[in-house]
């Protein structure tokens, strides 16, 4: 569709109308070239700013080993993608797969499940959980000495 998507699966992409620019978001850390695995599902903020989408491609970020399928939050200001659907104990893939997609039209949160046990502390069901992640837009704060970003706490 446009370069450099090559890997022969689904992408996200997005199309600035005014500028009639059509853009791969669903890149690889380097930004030269579309993620190794499937990327679908996206969602984009009311201002367009932030888009959010569910990928199998595991070098989206670094620290992407579960195999699975992860959330994403894709800042175009920063051209940064953030990993969503990570564990709470460090800055990697939840233990386990994440599905379905919601964000708010401000992206401060996205709602997503996921059989992962390590997206919150005390998950021993076994069972497929919902979660909501709080989606920090400014500076990273760390009031408790936790390792965690305040705003990811809710």
């Amino acid at each position: 569709m446009v370069e450099p998507d090559t890997n022969g699966v689904e992408d996200v992409f997005v199309l600035d109308r005014q500028a009639n620019n059509l853009t791969l978001v669903s890149t690889r850390q380097t930004r030269d070239a579309a993620g190794n695995g499937r990327s679908y599902w996206p969602r984009i903020s009311k201002d367009g700013r932030f888009i959010a989408f569910r990928s199998k491609a595991s070098d989206i970020v670094k620290g992407d080993n579960n195999g699975g399928e992860d959330v994403f939050l894709l800042d175009r200001q920063t051209g940064e993608p953030i990993l969503v659907s990570r564990s709470f104990v460090g800055d990697w893939t939840a233990n386990g797969f994440s599905t379905g997609l919601a964000m708010t039209p401000d992206a401060k949160r996205i709602v997503f499940g996921s059989v992962g046990a390590d997206l919150a502390a005390g998950d021993f069901n076994g069972f497929a959980d919902v979660f909501a992640a709080a989606i920090p837009q400014t500076a990273p704060t760390d009031a408790d000495g936790d390792g965690l970003d305040d705003l990811w706490e809710l």
